[in-house]
């Protein structure tokens, strides 16, 4: 990329951001109206998704563009509480912990469930949040930034 084309960009930024000064400063009714809706928008979109994150509920639940999944549990391994009789029982795992071995051995019920008992513990996952995006207007130019 020639140092040219960069000049022409900047160039075409700077002449841009001018333009849209100007419009701002003919139509302030217009751009003030613009930027008290998108700031009610924001915070209805913050509370929203703040509530679809916190609920109690454990299903997957949908409202418009807000979708959240469906909440799980999941296990983990708590190393040093594992009885040595693991180790007799299953060789292939002594010389060191091998977590996803442990992990498969355990998912596929090769070793008793309460043999692991005591070494798990259970855990919620947090569900996924799919919402609008956070809409930002113009930030930089209403705080008079200039790069």
């Amino acid at each position: 990329m020639s140092l040219s084309t960069i000049e022409q960009k900047t160039r075409e930024f700077t002449e841009l951001e001018q333009t849209l000064k100007e419009f701002m400063a003919d139509n302030e009714e217009v751009v003030a109206t613009l930027f008290d809706l998108v700031e009610k928008r924001n915070s209805a979109l913050a509370e929203a998704t703040h509530l679809m994150k916190t609920t109690c509920l454990d299903e997957a639940i949908k409202f418009g563009h807000f979708r959240r999944g469906a909440s799980s549990k999941k296990k983990k391994i708590i190393f040093s509480r594992i009885p040595t009789r693991l180790f007799v029982e299953f060789p292939s795992v002594v010389k060191s912990i091998d977590e996803k071995k442990l992990k498969k051995l355990i998912k596929d019920g090769d070793i008793p469930e309460e043999l692991v008992a005591d070494i798990t513990d259970e855990y919620d996952t947090s569900p996924r949040i799919t919402a609008p995006a956070h809409f930002d207007v113009l930030t930089s130019i209403t705080r008079g930034e200039n790069g």
